[in-house]
């Protein structure tokens, strides 16, 4: 068996419900048998995968308990293992295989959830970059208007049918106090980190329509008009006021 030939057939005996006729002929027999060689990586390596998954989906751990959650990550993780080492940002598809998990079915809110859960993340660990500050503002602003590409990494937006930011902040307390009610509709979110700090603002129509233009990297004047079309009343000036306020410009397009 060539090398490539047995770093597959590992893969398939760790993460997948595999053939594992091949062990005693690749292992030299010794005191465990081959098989329960096997056994005791696939539960370390499948353990720190979903390990790594309840990290990042605390709030929907939290939610649907321990074992439950277990189950699910672990049949995801066998679904799809992660491509890179790092584990940081390993359930990007977590979401949309909740969605489809049977199990789930009674609990429509979750992949929201879980998908407020992997945005945070991922804004959480986005690349560092110094902001425009409002003096900057002052001096550059007019000429920023039709610079494309104006926001910094560490925004995200989402839209979601339930109100993932609430369920989540009545996760993360613990389940303590007046639980949200989910009530299925339209819930525009603004995810981002500033100075250090994590933040969530929820969005209108017109403010989503802004910051989804900037978020595909369209310039502020074609952000105004996108929200303007919205609602002709769009408030202009608290626009640009939360953008600095919130530190969302890069400074590095001046």
């Amino acid at each position: 068996m060539s090398l490539a030939e047995l770093q597959t057939q590992m893969r398939k005996a760790l993460l997948e419900e595999a053939d594992e006729s091949w062990l005693s002929a690749s292992m030299q027999e010794g005191g465990i048998a081959p098989e329960a060689r096997i056994g005791i990586y696939q539960n370390n390596v499948i353990g720190s995968l979903v390990a790594a998954l309840g990290d990042t989906f605390s709030a929907a751990k939290a939610l649907v308990g321990e074992a439950f959650f277990e189950h699910m990550a672990t049949a995801y993780v066998r679904a799809h293992p992660p491509a890179k080492a790092n584990l940081n940002m390993y359930g990007a598809s977590f979401a949309t295989f909740v969605a489809h998990y049977e199990a789930a079915a009674s609990l429509p809110y979750l992949p929201d959830l879980v998908r407020f859960e992997y945005e945070w993340t991922r804004v959480f660990f986005a690349e560092e970059q110094q902001a425009m500050a409002l003096e900057d503002w002052q001096v550059y602003g007019e000429t920023m208007l039709d610079k494309p590409g104006v926001l910094r990494p560490a925004v995200s937006l989402i839209a979601c049918d339930y109100p993932a930011f609430a369920l989540w902040t009545f996760c993360q307390r613990g389940g303590e106090g007046e639980p949200p009610q989910l009530d299925e509709g339209t819930y525009y979110y603004l995810i981002y980190r500033s100075q250090g700090a994590m933040h969530c603002t929820r969005l209108d129509a017109a403010q989503w329509a802004a910051y989804s233009a900037l978020y595909a990297g369209k310039t502020l004047s074609e952000a105004i008009e996108q929200a303007t079309q919205q609602d002709q009343a769009f408030d202009l000036q608290g626009f640009f006021a939360a953008l600095l306020h919130a530190h969302l410009l890069k400074k590095n397009i001046i």
